[in-house]
């Protein structure tokens, strides 16, 4: 696995999803600040999944929308 942390932070964002929206609301700092890791590691997994297109990144004022898409368990994380 070339991204592990991307898995990580992939299913803390399942684990805390708002079905009505089927995504996650939180800024990048805080989601660093409940993972355990960096704020710059969290902005950096947080590319590798949406250019993987495993997420969707949208804004809601100042804070991102993290849309999980469906059918991401099936896909691989090898770019």
């Amino acid at each position: 696995m070339k991204h592990p942390i991307a898995v990580s932070v992939l299913h803390f964002m399942v684990s805390k999803l708002s079905y009505s929206i089927n995504g996650l609301r939180i800024s990048a700092a805080a989601l660093a600040r409940q993972m355990g890791i960096a704020p710059r590691t969290a902005q950096n997994t947080i590319r590798v999944l949406r250019d993987c297109k495993f997420i969707q990144v949208m804004k809601s004022g100042n804070v991102n929308v993290y849309i999980i898409n469906s059918g991401c368990g099936t896909r691989k994380m090898s770019e």
